[in-house]
Formats: C-alpha cells, structure tokens, sequence
C-alpha cells in the first residue's frame, strides 16, 4: 500500500492509501484495486499489455506484463492517458515517463 499525499486547493491534505489491485504484473504500471468500473478503454488501447477479469466486483483491468519497448511504453502511456476513473497508475523514477504523463494531462497518474 502506497500513500500519496495530495492537497487541494484550500491547502487541505486529502492524502489517500493506494493499493494495487493483486492481477498486476510486478512493476511501475499498475491499476489501483477497487476503482476499475469496467469502461474497458485502456484495454483497447494496449490489449497485449491490459488484461481484465470478471472477478466478484463485475470486472477489474490489470497490467498483465509490464512495457519493455520503447513503443510499449507510448502505447501504454496512451492506455493511461484513456483511462477514466484514474485507476491506472505509475509508481518509476523515470522522469521521461513523467513528463509524458503530464504531457498527456495525466499527472494525476504519478504516485508522488
């Protein structure tokens, strides 16, 4: 479980717990467990790296395997940037990564 601490903009802390949903495969890109509502999007973008499961809750996406080319990681920079409810999330150091992900307005996606 990871906690992210985050502000708004009165300055309150909404710091929140964030836990992996247990299907990811191991590594920076994950989902966080829970928030999945099924839109299936980032799955259509990146169906050989996003996997889904219809599990007790209706269904949950996960990172069946991790990037490992350069163009893996833009296609699943794209899944991330698709995504609905902010559920995709990015844990690296890499601050290309984290710059593309702002790039693409998807700072909400870093784990800070």
């Amino acid at each position: 479980v990871v906690v992210r601490a985050v502000h708004n903009s009165n300055g309150v802390d909404m710091s929140k717990s964030l836990d992996r949903y247990g299907e990811n495969a191991a590594g920076p890109f994950y989902v966080e467990k829970g928030l999945c509502i099924a839109c299936r999007n980032p799955e259509a973008v990146a169906a050989d790296i996003i996997g889904f499961t219809n599990d007790v809750s209706g269904g949950h996406c996960f990172f069946e395997r991790q990037p490992q080319t350069a163009q893996e990681v833009e296609t699943t920079l794209q899944a991330v940037s698709v995504n609905c409810c902010g559920s995709y999330r990015y844990s690296g150091d890499d601050s290309q990564i984290k710059d593309r992900l702002k790039a693409l307005g998807r700072s909400d996606a870093i784990d800070e």
